[in-house]
């Protein structure tokens, strides 16, 4: 709820959770997918940024349902940001979802 008050921590906990998603523990990188995905819902002018670091990462382990859905929701609504790359990624996100 402090994150969604503050316009100041908000731009504070932007780059700590997304150096969060390298963590080993998946319950960690789980909870900042979704907060990250709140942050950028309130927030948009960082998704470019946010999307590029979260397309960096090793996403296709991630095997938490509900952060994969925060991830296809970030790329599918920000896939600007992704450019040419958009269009493979959704499909590789997509692959098995209806199974999970």
């Amino acid at each position: 709820r402090c994150l969604q008050k503050s316009v100041t921590f908000k731009k504070l906990m932007i780059p700590i959770l997304l150096r969060l998603l390298h963590h080993r523990d998946a319950e960690i990188v789980s909870q900042c997918l979704i907060e990250i995905k709140k942050l950028v819902q309130h927030d948009p002018q960082h998704a470019t940024s946010v999307i590029k670091r979260i397309r960096s990462m090793d996403w296709q382990e991630i095997s938490s349902v509900e952060s994969r859905a925060c991830i296809i929701w970030m790329f599918g609504e920000y896939c600007s940001a992704l450019q040419a790359q958009a269009p493979d990624t959704l499909r590789i996100l997509l692959k098995n979802f209806t199974k999970e």
